[in-house]
C-alpha cells in the first residue's frame, strides 16, 4: 500500500524520468544485449499504445455517450444496482451509485420528474429517450433474447422510479482514471505494465544473445592463447546463422592452431637439427686443442657440419620461400626437359649404388604448362634423393610423365621398403624422416619443401606405397595451356 501511495502521489514524469535515468546509467548500454533489450521493449510498448489507441479509436462511438446503454454491460449494471437495493436498501444502493465503481456504464435512478434518487443530474438524452420512448433497438439475436432489461421500472419506498445505465466518462477525481473501472490510475497500470513487458524483453534479448556471448567467450578465450578452443558444439543447430558463424569461427581455430603448433615444431626440429652438427664441431675443435697431431681431420671433419648447416639453412630458405608462395611467377615451359635434367642429374649421383634411373616421357611433343623451372625441377630432386637413400643398390628409380584432359602426372617411384601406413599421412610435414630412414643423411625437409613447390603450382600432390612393393610420389599439374 505504502508504494501504491508513492505511485499515487508521484507525478508521472517524474516515474518516467527516473525509469529512463536508471537505465541510461546501466554500463555497457551500447553492448549488443542492452540494444537488443531496447529494441524488443520499444516494439512491444510501442505496440501495446498503438493497440490501445486504435481500440479505442475505434469503439469511441461517441454518439453513445449520454445516451441509454442497451447493450449486455449496461444491463448487467441496472441489475447490479437492484440487487443492491434488495439487499441493503436505499441507503447502501445511494452510496453505491455515488462510488467511483458506478462507472462505464454509470447506472441512473429518476423519478418521474426527472430527479435522480443519488442527487447526481442524469444526461438528458438518456431522459428524453425514455421519456419519449425513443431508446433504440438491439438487431444483436443474441440481445433480443436477453432475459435482463436495458430499462427497468423500480420502486423504492413507495415511490416509481425508472433505472437505466449510460456510457460516458467518468468525472471521479482520481487523477488519470483509467477505462477498466478497477479505480486505480491509468499510468500505474501502465507502469505495471512496463516493468512486465522489460522483464520479457529482457529474458528474450538473453535468450537470443547467449549464443554471441559463447562466441565471444570462445573468441576471448583463444586470443588468450587456448588454442583448443572451439564453440560449434556448445551452441547447437537452433541459431543456424550464429552456428554457421560458429563453424567457421571453429575452422579458423583450427587453421591457426595447426599453423602456430606446426611453427612450434618447426623451430623446435630445426633446433635439434642445428644442435647435432654444432656440437660435432665443438667435440673437433676440443680434439684440435688438445692434439696438434689430430688438427687436420678435426679441421676436415669442421668443413663437413659447416657444409651440412649450410645445406640445412638453405632447405630451410627454399621451404620458407615456398610456404609464402614468395618469388614463384609461373612462365610457359617444357616439363618434359626439366624432368630429363632431373633425372640425367640424378643418375649421376646414382651411380655410387648402382642405381639406375628410368624416364618415360608419355607427353605430346613440344608440350608446355605455366611452370616456374627452379621450383619443380627443385622439388623433383628432393623426392628422387629421398628415394636415392631409400632404394637398395642394383635396383633403379623410375620416372613417368603422362597427361590427361585435366592435369599432367609426374610420377617419380622407387623400390625401397616404403613407408608404415600411419607415417605416409605425416610424409609431407617438416622434418619428418621414415621408420625406414636407412642413412639418416636427410633433414626431413625433401617431401615439405616438394609439396610447397607442387602447391605454388595450383597442383597436388600425394604418396603411396606400391602394392608390388617400393614407394610412389606422384605430383598432378593442372592442364591450363594447350598442346603446341
Amino acid at each position: 500500500m505504502r508504494l501504491y501511495s508513492l505511485f499515487i502521489s508521484a507525478p508521472p514524469s517524474m516515474i518516467i524520468s527516473s525509469a529512463f535515468g536508471w537505465f541510461a546509467g546501466i554500463r555497457g548500454i551500447n553492448s549488443f544485449f542492452w540494444r537488443l533489450f531496447a529494441g524488443l521493449l520499444a516494439v512491444i510498448v510501442l505496440s501495446s499504445f498503438l493497440g490501445f489507441g486504435v481500440h479505442t479509436y475505434l469503439n469511441r462511438d461517441e454518439a453513445r455517450y449520454g445516451k441509454v446503454d442497451v447493450f449486455v454491460g449496461g444491463r448487467k449494471a441496472v441489475q447490479a444496482a437492484l440487487i443492491i437495493y434488495q439487499l441493503k436498501g436505499q441507503d447502501a444502493l445511494v452510496e453505491w451509485l455515488k462510488s467511483p465503481g458506478n462507472v462505464l456504464p454509470t447506472v441512473y435512478i429518476v423519478d418521474d420528474h426527472g430527479s435522480e434518487i443519488s442527487g447526481r443530474t442524469a444526461p438528458e438524452l438518456a431522459l428524453r429517450s425514455i421519456e419519449e420512448n425513443s431508446i433504440p433497438e438491439v438487431e444483436d439475436h443474441v440481445l433480443k433474447n436477453y432475459p435482463l432489461n436495458a430499462v427497468e421500472d423500480i420502486e423504492i419506498n413507495g415511490r416509481p422510479y425508472t433505472a437505466f445505465a449510460v456510457f460516458e466518462h467518468s468525472n471521479h477525481d482520481l487523477p488519470f482514471f483509467n477505462p477498466f473501472g478497477t479505480g486505480i490510475p491509468i499510468y500505474v497500470l501502465f507502469l505495471v505494465a512496463l516493468i512486465l513487458t522489460a522483464f520479457v524483453s529482457a529474458i528474450l534479448a538473453y535468450y537470443y544473445t547467449r549464443p554471441l556471448r559463447k562466441l565471444d567467450g570462445a573468441m576471448r578465450a583463444f586470443a588468450e592463447g587456448k588454442l583448443d578452443t572451439r564453440v560449434e558444439n556448445s551452441i547447437g543447430r537452433a541459431d543456424a546463422e550464429v552456428a554457421a558463424l560458429a563453424g567457421i569461427f571453429d575452422k579458423m581455430a583450427g587453421q591457426i592452431s595447426r599453423l602456430i603448433n606446426r611453427q612450434r615444431r618447426l623451430f623446435h626440429d630445426v633446433s635439434h637439427e642445428l644442435r647435432s652438427p654444432l656440437a660435432r664441431i665443438d667435440v673437433a675443435l676440443d680434439i684440435a686443442r688438445r692434439d696438434a697431431d689430430r688438427v687436420g681431420p678435426s679441421l676436415d671433419r669442421i668443413e663437413r657440419e659447416v657444409d651440412e648447416l649450410d645445406r640445412l639453412v638453405g632447405s630451410l630458405l627454399a621451404y620458407a620461400r615456398y610456404e609464402q608462395g614468395a618469388g614463384m611467377p609461373l612462365t610457359p615451359g617444357s616439363i618434359s626437359a626439366v624432368t630429363a635434367e632431373v633425372v640425367e642429374n640424378t643418375a649421376f649421383e646414382a651411380q655410387k649404388k648402382n642405381v639406375s634411373v628410368v624416364l618415360e616421357d608419355e607427353l605430346p611433343s613440344k608440350f608446355v604448362l605455366p611452370i616456374n623451372a627452379d621450383a619443380l625441377r627443385s622439388a623433383m630432386e628432393n623426392i628422387l634423393r629421398n628415394g636415392l637413400r631409400q632404394t637398395p643398390a642394383g635396383s633403379r628409380l623410375s620416372v613417368t610423365l603422362t597427361a590427361t584432359s585435366r592435369f599432367v602426372r609426374i610420377s617419380l617411384c622407387d623400390q625401397g621398403p616404403g613407408m608404415p601406413p600411419e607415417e605416409i599421412e605425416h610424409a609431407f610435414d617438416p622434418f619428418v624422416r621414415g621408420s625406414h630412414e636407412q642413412t639418416g643423411t636427410g633433414f626431413g625437409l625433401g617431401l615439405a619443401i616438394a609439396q610447397r613447390a607442387v602447391q605454388a603450382h595450383f597442383g597436388r600432390i600425394e604418396a603411396r606405397n606400391l602394392p608390388t612393393g617400393g614407394f610412389e610420389v606422384r605430383i598432378d599439374l593442372p592442364r591450363t595451356e594447350a598442346v603446341r
